[in-house]
């Protein structure tokens, strides 16, 4: 698994009800718009790592299919103006494949391509 670190997000925890390994906070997306790599923080005790790394989604999946691993969206509540831990992340089969998806609460701010998209200022 190629792991490249990615140094423009620096997240301060904010003590909260943690239940997962990892958070997820960004993506980058291809041409046709489908997510290709996340954002991933792991937890320590003292709350979220300070380096982000940039994790293909394949990787990502991996990783999440060991059962001692877990992950969730972590995104900017404008509101309360601070960081929110959301939804859990599953790995789920579809035609023929596996691929990431929120829990499916038909809100649209809280899924996965709703999370920061770091390809945007690239394309």
């Amino acid at each position: 698994m190629q792991v490249k670190s990615l140094s423009v997000m620096f997240v301060p925890y904010q003590s909260q009800s943690l239940m997962s390994d990892y958070i997820i906070s960004g993506t980058w997306k291809n041409e046709s718009g489908a997510i290709t790599h996340y954002t991933v923080q792991s937890i320590a005790p003292s709350g979220l790592t300070s380096t982000s790394i940039k994790i293909s989604k394949p990787d990502l999946i991996e990783l999440l299919l060991h059962p001692d691993n877990s992950a969730q969206t972590l995104l900017w509540d404008y509101k309360d103006s601070k960081w929110k831990i959301t939804e859990n992340i599953h790995v789920v089969k579809g035609m023929g494949e596996k691929y990431l998806r929120t829990n499916p609460d038909e809100s649209a701010t809280n899924n996965l391509s709703h999370l920061i998209d770091y390809s945007f200022p690239f394309k």
